[in-house]
């Protein structure tokens, strides 16, 4: 016995997932019964699948009861036959009582009779399975106390096994009900009803109901009343099967009465007395049914043949069921317990002797994404993308919102790059819109998103629809939304061009007005490069307008550190200029150092605020193409340099320049950020073409400046050629590398948001 241990505070809290005595991993609810509740769980070990029942706290809040638990599972431990369903563990906790047992996952007699009645060849086939267990049962001095159809349990081989006998009691006991109360009233005994003493033949009396309902289909009137209830009122005998079925024997009334009789001890003395009475009614119509029940007789009450071992019963058994979902026409999925079962066995095909190919893994994948069970495994099994493609389009389109979460995030891990429109079905791709619109998780909206545009070309024109009209109209209505989501349904509408989306925004401007729908449609014009020329005229300016301001604006702490970074250098290579140019022999004169930091102080930052303009237009200004960015960048960064080294000679060296070398060597400065802004994306490509331009325009300018006495750049020593050119090289270096080391990247939509 294992004592649970729970952090629970009532049995109503047990959800899938939850894991009972650090060993049984519950899977699903399969329903409610009596005083407990019945899971399905996978031990700890992953290799059996059970059936565990947890009964509430009514049933066991005394000691005494506690005991009694205890004292009928222990009873129950020790029963071994064929047609039994085993006890494999049990336990108690704060909370509830527990019984694990083996999972018979393939069907039921209540099943089967819901088809209709069951042909007697077959019916004694399973009846013979019946008594043999209830024989056993009662030898061991065990009553079952609650049979019925839904108690008998059919393998794939149509075996049977009795189950709910958790905590069936022995009959010299106290027959005051535990676990099922008074039974299921249709086919307890009238004693069971009185709560009054039960023996074996109580069994019996359930028995010969359930043989009646197997022969004809359905119970004495419906089961409504009972019975048993009937024969409490007034003496009533239990119908005759021929009212239902003509073809049956005419003895067979006599003695399934004789099994329901009102008095036990009016019934047959045991199960093997009550099959023989209902076997002899069948052999009076031949001697085929003759052989037939004897044949029955010997094979199921006295040989008990054992059953197969464990891991050959769960293979037959998962190759079952497996087949049965195979050939399903059903798109629907088969249930949790049975693929968990199923994967048991599949998962480890080597130890089942199995011999899996790609339908197989692929049948096995879909479950897998269909119940988030051994995901991982499936998915590395069936090794052809191409494959696990169509298993995921399958879920997507066909399974559950979660179930199409797992697959969409696999697929986008996979950064399936190479899946487009023609590859991905139209109702794959109306699903994957149908998810995003309808789920209320942001991240499985934005998945859906992620892999509709990897699954989608861009259009190259604006065309009518992307998708189609649903799905394009759905699209716009996330664009009005607000975060990731609605920033990737924006995104893909520019990318496909949709005029139904456009069109459902622009109604949209008119009832919510223009600042709710311009987020979208900015988003849509920076896709695309524009909006259809449907669209009004001033509307189209005024998202030009608005996406260059969000373009040049955004991000005020990476701007500010992007223009810091510009004026320090350029104050630095002014400074260094100034140092060096300074007239005395003192390496750390005092005028000599004020001169230098007031040089770089006053004009590095006007200097600096060009280059920051030019890199600032040229790397984000996205709105323009980019040759016309770099013309504008440089012009506009080439104004506000020179400002800057005209205000520097005005004030700094005395003197107006003359000419037009500083306004030259400014252009080739701003020229070169502009250049590198717009080519490179690596920052020391960036600052070695900043360096050369700037290296370039200050030379240039000086050697100029040699031959026409125009005013250059800056003024070096005319007999010191290679300190000049050392001055130089250092001053352009400062200049064009380090405003570089400062990111002024174009933001992304998502960071704009």
């Amino acid at each position: 016995m294992v004592t649970g241990t729970t952090t629970i505070k009532s049995i109503e809290d047990i959800r899938p997932g939850y894991v009972l005595a650090h060993q049984y991993t519950l899977l699903e609810h399969l329903g409610t019964g009596g005083e407990a509740e019945v899971w399905s769980g996978l031990d700890r070990h992953g290799e059996r699948v059970a059936a565990i029942k947890l009964f509430h706290p009514s049933s066991h809040t005394t000691v005494r009861k506690v005991a009694t638990f205890q004292d009928q599972i222990s009873l129950i431990a020790g029963l071994a036959h064929p047609n039994l369903v085993r006890l494999w563990d049990f336990g108690t906790s704060d909370v509830f009582n527990y019984t694990v047992m083996e999972y018979i996952p393939t069907d039921s007699l209540a099943r089967r009779l819901k088809s209709g009645p069951i042909p007697p060849r077959e019916a004694l086939r399973l009846a013979a399975q019946i008594a043999s267990a209830l024989e056993y049962m009662h030898a061991h001095g065990v009553v079952h106390r609650d049979l019925k159809p839904t108690n008998v349990l059919l393998d794939s081989k149509q075996r049977v096994y009795l189950t709910d006998f958790g905590l069936a009691r022995r009959v010299t006991e106290t027959t005051q009900a535990f676990h099922t109360g008074r039974g299921t009233p249709p086919y307890a005994p009238p004693e069971q009803h009185l709560k009054a003493y039960i023996s074996h033949r109580s069994d019996l009396y359930s028995f010969g109901l359930v043989l009646f309902e197997m022969l004809t289909g359905s119970l004495p009137w419906g089961g409504d009343p009972p019975l048993a209830i009937r024969q409490l009122e007034a003496p009533e005998r239990l119908p005759d099967p021929r009212d239902t079925d003509p073809s049956l024997p005419s003895a067979l009334a006599s003695a399934l009465r004789h099994l329901t009789a009102s008095d036990a001890n009016g019934r047959p003395a045991s199960a093997t007395e009550a099959f023989d009475l209902v076997a002899h009614a069948f052999e009076e119509s031949g001697p085929n049914t003759r052989d037939l029940t004897q044949s029955l007789l010997a094979s199921a009450l006295r040989e008990t043949p054992e059953r197969l071992g464990d891991a050959a019963w769960r293979a037959k058994e998962a190759q079952y069921l497996f087949g049965q979902a195979l050939a399903s026409s059903d798109d629907s999925w088969t249930s949790h317990s049975h693929f968990v079962f199923m994967d048991v066995v599949y998962s480890r095909p080597e130890r089942y002797q199995l011999d899996l190919d790609d339908t197989a893994r692929q049948f096995m994948l879909r479950g897998a994404l269909a119940h988030g069970h051994n995901v991982d495994h499936w998915w590395r099994a069936l090794a052809d993308a191409d494959l696990r493609l169509r298993v995921c389009e399958q879920v997507i389109t066909l399974e559950g919102q979660s179930a199409a979460a797992r697959a969409m995030v696999r697929l986008v891990a996979e950064s399936v790059d190479d899946v487009y429109r023609e590859e991905l079905s139209p109702a794959a791709l109306a699903r994957l819109v149908d998810l995003a619109a309808r789920s209320s998780d942001e991240t499985a909206g934005s998945h859906a998103l992620d892999l509709l545009g990897r699954s989608v070309q861009p259009a190259t024109d604006w065309q009518s629809v992307a998708l189609d009209s649903t799905s394009d109209r759905k699209l716009a209505n996330l664009a009005l939304g607000d975060g990731a989501t609605a920033q990737m349904a924006s995104w893909f509408i520019g990318r496909t061009r949709s005029e139904t989306a456009i069109e459902m925004l622009l109604d949209a401007q008119e009832g919510a007005g223009l600042r709710r729908v311009l987020p979208a449609l900015v988003s849509v014009r920076e896709v695309a490069g524009g909006l259809p020329r449907s669209a009004p005229a001033a509307l189209r300016l005024r998202l030009t307008l608005e996406l260059a301001r969000q373009q040049l604006a955004h991000g005020r702490t990476a701007l500010l550190r992007a223009y810091v970074a510009a004026a320090l250098g350029a104050g630095l290579g002014l400074g260094v200029h100034a140092y060096a140019s300074f007239r005395v022999p003192g390496f750390l004169d005092f005028a000599r150092v004020l001169v230098t930091l007031g040089n770089g102080m006053v004009f590095g930052p006007l200097i600096g605020l060009g280059i920051f303009l030019t890199r600032l237009i040229v790397q984000r200004l996205q709105v323009m193409a980019r040759l016309p960015r770099m013309a504008l960048g440089t012009l506009v960064g080439a104004l506000v340099v020179n400002l800057g080294l005209v205000a520097f000679h005005s004030l700094a060296l005395g003197a107006r320049p003359t000419g037009a070398l500083v306004a030259m060597g400014s252009t080739l400065i701003a020229l070169g950020f502009g250049v590198a802004a717009g080519l490179s994306p690596s920052r020391w490509r960036r600052s070695l073409v900043s360096t050369t331009f700037a290296a370039l325009g200050i030379g240039l300018s000086w050697q100029l400046y040699l031959q026409t006495g125009l005013t250059p750049v800056l003024f070096y020593e005319f007999d010191q050629p290679v300190r000049t050119v050392l001055l130089v090289l250092l001053t352009a270096l400062l200049i064009g590398s380090i405003p570089h080391q400062a990111d002024l990247s174009e933001p992304t939509r998502k960071e704009r948001a």
